[in-house]
């Protein structure tokens, strides 16, 4: 994707969090597919969580006590502009609710569970368990509405993830390339490991490939320039040259910033990967 269609795009994802964009429209708008869309919508809702994470932490507190006084928790969101989970989560951590990490990961997975992980100490018994199912009512309002940070969110990413693995093994099946799977690699001892090492190197569009890693996203500049700190980079280190798909499209000026990285959207074609030949074994050899 050109940079300057990139740029375009992410200004018209760049809606409140109480909002969901019509990824179809845009999509059909720009001429791309529509998981590109979604995944770069994913990509700049999580950066701005991460822009604006301190400051719901800073007024959590504030928020919780306003919550106390009937205020609507989507209300709250709103006006925060953070997704429903991640506003929740900061809110269980405040007074009366006094969450732990774990008990508030609990709750976001089965909100039946708040009035057992939750202790309203000092407060009346009768406004308490008023307070305990007006709570669970909200948790499970903001598990629905947030498809971003939901658990139920986090499993689609998760088996998305999965999915694209899977899918990245079958075509290397099919096209006859013999290779080790991340889960064999870990088995040998290996740490840091690819989806798949190829027992024997190709070439694609004549550069040689190793090693192939999956991802089921769009590869912009700042999630690539990560992943090839985090997990690229050591690869190359172990395995020599490879190849990563990003199965959802990447910026066009990140091909060839690495010499030994090849970048593609697809798993790429007959014409354009080179295979050794595979020689007969002698029969003397085999016998």
């Amino acid at each position: 994707m050109r940079r300057d269609v990139y740029d375009q795009l992410v200004q018209v994802l760049c809606v409140p969090t109480c909002a969901w964009p019509h990824f179809k429209l845009v999509a059909k708008r720009f001429k791309v597919p529509v998981d590109s869309v979604i995944s770069i919508y994913m990509q700049e809702a999580q950066l701005h969580v991460k822009r604006t994470h301190h400051l719901l932490k800073a007024a959590a507190s504030k928020y919780a006590g306003r919550y106390q006084n009937g205020a609507q928790l989507l209300d709250l969101c709103a006006e925060a502009d953070m997704f429903p989970c991640m506003f929740l989560r900061r809110l269980l951590e405040q007074v009366p609710w006094t969450c732990n990490k774990n008990a508030v990961t609990k709750i976001m997975r089965d909100p039946t569970v708040v009035r057992d992980l939750v202790r309203l100490n000092g407060i009346n018994s009768e406004i308490a368990q008023k307070m305990l199912q007006d709570l669970q009512g909200d948790v499970q309002q903001c598990i629905e509405c947030d498809q971003v940070y939901s658990p139920q969110a986090d499993a689609k990413r998760l088996q998305l993830g999965i999915q694209y693995e899977q899918k990245l093994n079958k075509m290397l099946a099919d096209a006859g390339i013999a290779f080790w799977t991340e889960e064999h690699l870990r088995d040998k001892g290996f740490f840091k490991t690819p989806d798949a090492k190829l027992q024997v190197p190709i070439a694609v569009k004549g550069r040689i490939v190793n090693w192939i890693d999956s991802k089921a996203t769009f590869g912009d500049t700042k999630s690539h320039l990560e992943y090839n700190q985090e997990q690229f980079s050591k690869y190359v280190n172990r395995y020599g040259p490879g190849m990563v798909i990003y199965w959802f499209g990447f910026m066009d000026d990140l091909q060839g910033v690495d010499a030994d990285l090849v970048l593609v959207e697809s798993f790429p074609s007959v014409e354009d990967t080179t295979q050794l030949p595979q020689l007969p074994i002698p029969h003397d050899i085999i016998s």
